[in-house]
This record gives structure tokens, C-alpha cells and sequence, in this order.
């Protein structure tokens, strides 16, 4: 081992909501770091899509419904578990 990193795989960018999911065709990204890790060949880069697992989204689908049901059954504010 040479102990000098070969590569990245990024699945967040600081400034990444400017720029994802949304259609960039024919536009300069005007971001010069987003436009160095797009270009290198040793980065990869997902949309923030890490958390898309099966225990994931098991758990964003329990939650949101816990949140449905506490609502519907009339709690409102920090009443909620969920609440912030």
C-alpha cells in the first residue's frame, strides 16, 4: 500500500441543492469545486441516495405513519413524538 487515497465515492456536496435534481443540460454549473469532482475520473458522486436502503425506507414509512395516526387521533405541537 502507498498509503495516498486513489479515489471517493460522495453521497453528499455542501452546496448540492443548488445543483441536484434538477436539469442542468446546456448550462454551466458555475460551482468550480462541484466542476473538478464531476470531471475527475476518481470521484463518484450520487444524489444523495445513501440512505435508500430497505431498513431505510422501512423506517421512513413506520415513522410517517406514526405521524398520521398521532395526528389524526388529535395530538398537535410538542405533543407529537415526532415534533421539532
Amino acid at each position: 500500500l502507498s498509503g495516498v487515497i486513489g479515489g471517493v465515492g460522495l453521497d453528499v456536496y455542501e452546496n448540492e441543492g443548488d445543483y441536484f435534481f434538477q436539469n442542468w443540460s446546456g448550462q454551466a454549473i458555475e460551482d468550480n469545486t462541484l466542476v473538478t469532482l464531476l470531471g475527475s475520473n476518481r470521484v463518484v458522486m450520487t444524489p444523495h441516495q445513501a440512505f435508500f436502503t430497505k431498513e431505510a425506507i422501512d423506517q421512513i414509512v413506520k415513522v410517517t405513519l406514526e405521524n398520521i395516526s398521532n395526528y389524526s387521533s388529535g395530538l398537535r405541537g410538542k405533543e407529537l413524538p415526532n415534533s421539532i
